[in-house]
C-alpha cells in the first residue's frame, strides 16, 4: 500500500504475492527502499519471484524440455519434438504463481501406406500408422523370405517393407513346342 512516495514521507507498506525470500520461506519481510534521486523508482525487495510450476514428466509426452527459468517475468523454457513427434514446439508462461506453463505444438509422426506395387508381394496388417505406437506387421506371399517392415521418419511419408522373395510366373515351355516363340526379359 504506497501511504506516501513522497520524500521525506515515503511510506511504503508491502506483501509478498507468493514466498517471501530465503529458503522454505524464511527471511526478512518484504521492504520498499526510498529512491535517491527525484522521478527514480523506489526499490522493492524480501520476496522470491513469482515462478510457475514445474512441468510433471507425465505431461511432457512428445517433448524434451530445458526449463532455464521458472520465473514468471523471466520465463524460458526450451521445448523440442522428441523423437516420432514433429511440429513447431512452444512453452508458454503460467499466469499465477505455481500455476502449469504450456506446451503445444508437437504432433505424432504418422505414416502413410506405401503404393500397391511396393506391397504387392507382402501380406500387410496395419494396427497402427502413428509413431511412437506404430504397430504394421507383414509376411510374404510367396512364403519365401523374412519380411521387415520399417516406419517412416518424416510426417506423411510411407513406411517400407522389405525381405520376400517376388513372386513369378513360370515360362509356358509346352507352348512354345506349339507354335509360339517366346521372349523372356523378367518373370
Amino acid at each position: 500500500t504506497e501511504t506516501s512516495v513522497e520524500v521525506p514521507s515515503f511510506n511504503v507498506s508491502l506483501k509478498c504475492k507468493g514466498k517471501p525470500a530465503g529458503e522454505a520461506g524464511e527471511g526478512g519481510k518484504p521492504k520498499a527502499t526510498v529512491c535517491q534521486e527525484n522521478e527514480e523508482i523506489y526499490a522493492v525487495e524480501g520476496c522470491a519471484p513469482l515462478e510457475c510450476a514445474t512441468m510433471p514428466r507425465a505431461n511432457q509426452t512428445g517433448y524434451k524440455l530445458l526449463e532455464d527459468s521458472l520465473e514468471i517475468l523471466e520465463f524460458n523454457v526450451e521445448a523440442e519434438c522428441d523423437l516420432g513427434y514433429h511440429g513447431e514446439p512452444k512453452a508458454e508462461v503460467c499466469e499465477e504463481e505455481g500455476g502449469s506453463y504450456t506446451l503445444s505444438g508437437c504432433s505424432p509422426i504418422v505414416c502413410v501406406e506405401p503404393p500397391a506395387e511396393e506391397t504387392y508381394d507382402y501380406n500387410v496388417t496395419v494396427k497402427s500408422l502413428q509413431l511412437p505406437s506404430f504397430d504394421v506387421s507383414a509376411s510374404c506371399k510367396s512364403g519365401e523370405g523374412r519380411p521387415k517392415v520399417e516406419p517412416c521418419r518424416v510426417h506423411g511419408q510411407a513406411f517400407h517393407v522389405s525381405g520376400c522373395k517376388p513372386q513369378a510366373c513360370l515360362s509356358p515351355r509346352k507352348s512354345v513346342e506349339h507354335g509360339y516363340v517366346v521372349y523372356e526379359s523378367f518373370l
